[in-house]
């Protein structure tokens, strides 16, 4: 067999060497057989299942607890979550429940957050929830992503929550419509007073009251009357604010300020 050669599949390419590993791994988990073969997930519909040709069937992407079959690589796993569409409705639980640190599932998120099918239930409650406190997507972060990675996480997903706004469902968490009424204000002082005394973790608040000032900071620069002297002390305003609350945001707020001199 030509050494390199690729399958095609229905979301990704495969490697030779790389479907030998994974059909040695299927049949050591069945005792060494050679006709044993691991069966889709039953619980997840027709569309869920990841079905590969070449007259073989390697498992599916995820079991049904939504996390991936351990007969591939970590990153493998991830490509044919970021590829796999019928998948996209789901796909940052599936992500949140399989976080590996390093910077690679960081990477993953920023890439499916650009797609809007994978947006659309950032803040309502997860497919699966099997132990209680694991019910929404920052519950999970909250639990799996390391403390480096979940305010870099966190703004992401607020971010794309701003930039889509899906319909809340009725299973929402309660911080969901305060959060999205302070999105709606056009000014900062009524945004900032909507999430103020919100009752949500630290890293969450932090994640949020910052997305809301970097987004006035750039309707301000956006706005044609920037050099109106009220406008401009708006945003002068709101860069004093992050520096009395001691938050971290992009140094070319400031570095926009000193242009305004």
């Amino acid at each position: 067999m030509e050494q390199g050669r690729v399958y095609q599949t229905s979301t990704t390419t495969i490697p030779n060497n790389d479907l030998r590993r994974q059909r040695s791994a299927v049949k050591s988990r069945n005792n060494g057989s050679s006709s044993a073969t691991v069966s889709p997930d039953t619980s997840l519909s027709a569309d869920d299942q990841i079905n590969f040709s070449h007259n073989e069937q390697l498992p599916p992407l995820v079991n049904s607890s939504l996390m991936f079959f351990s007969t591939r690589p970590i990153s493998q796993s991830l490509n044919i979550l970021s590829k796999s569409r019928h998948l996209f409705p789901r796909a940052m639980e599936i992500l949140l429940r399989n976080w590996s640190g390093g910077g690679e599932s960081l990477r993953y998120a920023n890439i499916l957050l650009q797609e809007p099918a994978c947006c659309q239930n950032l803040l309502g409650p997860n497919w699966k929830c099997w132990y209680g406190d694991d019910g929404t997507l920052f519950d999970l972060a909250y639990q799996n992503v390391t403390k480096a990675e979940q305010a870099i996480l966190f703004k992401a997903l607020l971010r794309a929550d701003m930039k889509y706004r899906p319909q809340l469902c009725a299973n929402r968490p309660a911080w969901a419509d305060d959060w999205r009424h302070a999105v709606e204000q056009s000014s900062w002082s009524n945004a900032k007073g909507g999430i103020v005394g919100l009752l949500v973790g630290k890293t969450l608040w932090v994640s949020m009251i910052t997305v809301l000032m970097e987004h006035h900071l750039d309707m301000c620069i956006k706005s044609p009357q920037i050099q109106v002297p009220d406008h401009r002390q708006q945003y002068k305003d709101i860069l004093r604010d992050c520096l009395d609350m001691g938050l971290d945001i992009a140094s070319e707020y400031y570095d926009y300020e000193k242009k305004m001199l």
